[in-house]
């Protein structure tokens, strides 16, 4: 079956185009969600008059999808996760996380538009993918903390300097009234 797409779609065409397609997915898909028309010769005059719309509107999306990419890749997002012995998450960092990440930063993505194959089971810098605008997409760089570390390690330099007081030696100790001594 022969459509007129009215918007780009992934693997089949641009706006204007004349494309084949399987009837049903014509039939329950593209013409029902107003993605396509039928190929008529009505159909062929109505988008013509409509053509010049329909692209206008398609290049302010693109513009804005620029925009927010722009956005998304100018930010670091922080999430702090609870890790095992050896640093292993407990649970893991998915694509509604991330969604939940960047509404905190106040830009709204829809989570299936973030393209995590498998969602991440450890600490580190991370580059997810996300789908924007046709063939627009954004980076978003995603660190992944232990959220214990600082607990952790105050909790360390405290048994250390125990066992350093037991050994008998004296942790060293910020002095007071430096500043002063300075101004003088």
């Amino acid at each position: 079956m022969k459509v007129i797409l009215r918007t780009d779609i992934d693997n089949l065409g641009k706006i204007g185009e004349l494309v084949s397609v399987k009837p049903g997915y014509a039939r329950n898909y593209l013409v029902p969600q107003g993605f396509a028309y039928t190929a008529t010769p009505g159909a062929l005059r109505r988008f013509e008059e409509e053509k010049l719309q329909l692209v206008s509107a398609a290049e302010r999306e693109r513009s804005r999808a620029d925009a927010l990419r722009a956005r998304i890749e100018s930010h670091q997002y922080k999430v702090e996760m609870k890790t095992g012995e050896q640093g292993r998450l407990y649970g893991s960092v998915t694509a509604q996380t991330i969604a939940d990440l960047l509404h905190v930063a106040g830009i709204e993505i829809d989570r299936r538009r973030i393209r995590l194959d498998q969602p991440i089971k450890a600490l580190g810098e991370f580059f997810v993918p996300i789908k924007l605008y046709g063939d627009i997409s954004a980076q978003a760089r995603v660190l992944v903390t232990d959220a214990d570390a600082l607990v952790r390690a105050a909790i360390e330099a405290e048994v250390a300097a125990s066992e350093a007081l037991a050994r008998g030696e004296v942790p060293a100790t910020p002095a007071k009234g430096r500043e002063e001594d300075d101004e003088a």
